[in-house]
């Protein structure tokens, strides 16, 4: 019998690079010596699901009673003397097969739709898809084995993202591919503690408070189905729930099992699981409900009083996303709040800043692009934690939102031109051409952190930051005309003219200047400055 809390199943990275594989109690694991430090798991998508895993474990069977002992546990992490009777309470619901209740499966369900392992996968393609024969980019039958622990991994990730395949089959608690962050540091225990509230906290309204197990994980009690669109909100269920709901009703086929290659980690000669019982109408979380995840940025329709999970969109997880994530932001229909951990750890490294320990701090963000119930790409970005001073922290907001509507200005400037210096009739020429936007975004990040954290400085001393937007002005006018020339002077082009590339080169030059009018309200530039970007004259061009 394979269990979660007792087995060594969860893969991570050492210090001294070693690989190894270990219990959930072994997480602090030769902590002063060689410590571990990250996840490594077979597949980015693990990754991030394991580190939830973590983090809902730990914050079930370990809530710390306040600010003041969480510090403590941060400072001196517990052993595993001490983790190994905290969790030992949860063992009997972590195990992955056996006749009574498993780990994120039914409890009940003994007849169902006999599915191949690989739909476990959120790639993987839909009923739908399979029967129309259009599993063109991701082919059914690539993974036809997969080992205990892959499989655990698999079914965790699938039911915490689940985008709801196919009739019936329910979406997770924040819906398909929610945005998770994670507050990250030096090691695999301050990356999960980092991410945990304490016990006031994550006990609050509007989830049941109950000592009941079966509200916690929901496959210990037969599962509250939804063949008549019944619902299950946070007043129902206790709000460890929200790292373990069971929206998919699947049970692992143990009966089929063979000795074989896991397809997935390339574990030789283990047991591996071929398939599944599948069942639809499982839980159903009602996704226009706040249920506040902590690892979850929310936003919030103003006028329809609505809060839903943020999800990720076709441009990835950029830093455009990094004001909402980390600080909130409000436009003109929404109110974006960073995630319930994030606001959390911004509190207490204001409080113990002199006590917690040295090292770089990011935000890791992730997770799927969903679309049409089909999980289309995977994104993650990791972002500086920056800590600013109440003082300025309104002004510091302020003037960062401006710098990123300049760059989503500067970028949308950038593809008309550059599309217009490549065609004859671009208004003509249909295809996606995000490609210039996401190679912006790349080009872009490094300078726009290195601006961020340089404005924190700027306005604590009280100093112009007027030469602080022109330099970042300076960025992304020298960024788009290097890309301009990497696409529109490309010898792919069919119909290149270097009169049409010199024009729309100029044109695109013109339209990122601080004399430009749309150029000065983004940024807010005084009259006075009215002057050339420093560093942006409009380099000479070298005609094909």
């Amino acid at each position: 019998m394979y269990n979660l809390i007792r087995d060594r199943w969860i893969p991570v990275r050492c210090l001294d690079g070693s690989k190894k594989n270990i219990a959930p109690a072994q997480i602090t694991e030769n902590y002063a010596s060689n410590c571990i430090v990250r996840l490594d798991t077979p597949r980015a998508d693990f990754n991030g699901a394991m580190i939830q895993f973590l983090i809902g474990l730990v914050q079930t069977a370990m809530a710390p009673k306040s600010d003041r002992d969480w510090l403590r546990s941060l400072k001196d992490p517990p052993t595993i003397a001490v983790l190994e009777p905290v969790f030992e309470p949860f063992t009997s619901a972590f195990d992955l097969d056996g006749a009574g209740p498993r780990f994120m499966q039914d409890l009940e369900l003994r007849e169902g739709s006999e599915t191949p392992i690989d739909r476990l996968l959120m790639e993987s393609p839909g009923e739908n898809t399979l029967d129309k024969n259009r599993d063109l980019f991701v082919k059914r039958d690539t993974v036809k084995t997969m080992c205990p622990m892959c499989a655990a991994m698999a079914l965790y990730t699938l039911q915490t993202n689940a985008p709801g395949k196919g009739q019936g089959h329910r979406t997770s608690l924040r819906g398909g591919g929610p945005i998770t962050t994670v507050i990250t540091g030096r090691t695999l225990w301050e990356q999960v503690w980092f991410n945990i509230l304490n016990e006031k906290d994550f006990l609050s309204a509007p989830f049941l408070m109950s000592k009941n197990d079966a509200d916690k994980f929901p496959w210990l009690s037969a599962t509250k189905t939804s063949d008549d669109d019944t619902t299950v909100g946070p007043s129902q269920v206790h709000p460890s729930q929200v790292y373990f709901g069971m929206p998919e009703r699947i049970r692992l086929d143990s009966t089929t099992m063979k000795t074989s290659i896991c397809d997935v980690c390339g574990l030789h000669d283990v047991p591996c699981y071929t398939q599944f019982l599948l069942h639809n109408h499982g839980v159903n979380y009602p996704g226009d409900i706040a249920w506040g995840h902590p690892l979850t940025p929310y936003r919030t329709k103003e006028k329809e009083h609505k809060t839903f999970a943020v999800h990720t969109d076709s441009g990835g997880i950029i830093y455009r996303h990094w004001l909402g994530l980390m600080f909130g932001v409000t436009s003109k229909d929404f109110r974006t709040e960073p995630s319930r951990s994030v606001k959390a750890f911004k509190n207490r490294k204001m409080i113990y800043e002199s006590e917690l320990p040295d090292g770089d701090i990011r935000i890791w963000s992730f997770g799927y692009k969903v679309k049409n119930s089909k999980a289309e790409c995977w994104y993650e970005s990791e972002m500086p934690f920056i800590l600013v001073p109440n003082a300025i922290k309104d002004q510091y907001e302020m003037q960062i939102a401006q710098m990123i509507q300049t760059a989503e200005y500067s970028q949308s400037q950038l593809k008309f031109y550059c599309k217009a210096g490549m065609y004859r009739n671009p208004k003509a020429i249909s295809g996606d051409f995000n490609f210039i936007g996401t190679v912006f975004w790349q080009s872009t990040e490094q300078g726009f952190y290195s601006t961020v954290s340089e404005l924190v400085k700027t306005l604590t001393l009280h100093s112009n930051t007027v030469p602080l937007k022109l330099k970042w002005l300076s960025t992304l006018s020298q960024t788009s005309l290097t890309i301009f020339d990497r696409f529109a002077q490309s010898d792919t082009i069919a119909d290149g003219d270097p009169k049409r590339i010199v024009v729309n080169r100029r044109k695109l030059w013109n339209s990122l200047s601080p004399k430009k009018d749309v150029v000065r309200d983004l940024l807010q530039l005084p009259e006075t400055d009215a002057e050339d970007v420093p560093g942006a004259a409009q380099p000479r061009v070298t005609l094909p």
